[in-house]
């Protein structure tokens, strides 16, 4: 619905961490930091759909491409099993709390770098777990590329790190041969830096729009030790583009590091 601010947030059972499903809010005015919001309850797939959100499905995020609504979130492909893969799909939104289309997988984890779940040190998951997570939608500079950024490994690893799929902007968006998929971390780790498990990155431009701005989260460790506290913080940092339209992450940038001011401040 044009002109409604929504947000979108994972939920689950508060005795269940694997019962997550995406949820809806939705503001009742025109000013979401003052007016009135309510709850629309969880996601709705298409009627033909019976997979997407019957599982444990989280991450969810939504984008306008051509008039067209869509989203995008990470989810099992059937149920929880002794080696579970959470993977990235797409589906054509009806409205902004339904789908229209069934889901499409876009990404599942197959490389190596994609597939981590143990520690150097040896901590690990009680099972096997690979991972597709947090797709960010991203336009090129010249509107000719869609891309989706995503996270993969275990979120708990040091060797959480960024993936990338790009389509053409005049593809079907949802046929998975229209999406190329990076066979190498675009954004990963940099020990020498003091940065470790980068991920769940989102895009931010300056001002003035001059410029665009990375923020994600990660530790300043290798791996948090067992039983204390999650150590992940949120780091932003500019980002480039290459000569094709291609935005260009970089490496993680060790705390101590001073920003420019972004254009336009």
């Amino acid at each position: 619905v044009m002109g409604k601010w929504y947000i979108y947030y994972a939920a689950g059972d508060k005795d269940d961490i694997w019962n997550i499903r995406p949820y809806v809010l939705h503001c009742k005015g025109q000013n979401p930091m003052k007016d009135e919001w309510e709850e629309l309850g969880m996601m709705q797939a298409a009627d033909s759909d019976e997979f997407s959100f019957h599982a444990f499905s989280l991450d969810a995020t939504v984008f306008e491409h051509r008039g067209e609504w869509y989203m995008t979130w990470s989810g099992w492909q059937s149920r929880r099993v002794s080696t579970e893969h959470q993977c990235i799909y797409i589906a054509k939104m009806k409205n902004p709390w339904t789908l229209e289309s069934d889901r499409v997988l876009l990404s599942k984890p197959e490389f190596e770098w994609e597939r981590q779940w143990i520690n150097p040190d040896g901590s690990k998951t009680a099972y096997t777990i690979y991972v597709n997570e947090s797709p960010q939608f991203y336009k090129s500079r010249k509107g000719d590329k869609i891309f989706i950024f995503y996270s993969a490994s275990g979120t708990w690893t040091c060797f959480y790190a960024v993936g990338m799929l790009m389509a053409d902007a005049d593809s079907d968006l949802l046929d998975p041969d229209s999406w190329t998929k990076s066979t190498r971390p675009v954004f990963k780790q940099c020990p020498e830096n003091k940065v470790y498990g980068p991920g769940h990155v989102s895009f931010i431009p300056s001002p003035d729009g001059k410029e665009d701005y990375l923020l994600y989260d990660a530790r300043s460790v290798e791996n948090d030790p067992a039983g204390s506290r999650d150590s992940r913080t949120p780091r932003l940092q500019k980002i480039e583009w290459d000569k094709d339209g291609i935005p260009y992450l970089g490496v993680p940038l060790p705390l101590s590091v001073r920003l420019n001011k972004p254009s336009g401040l």
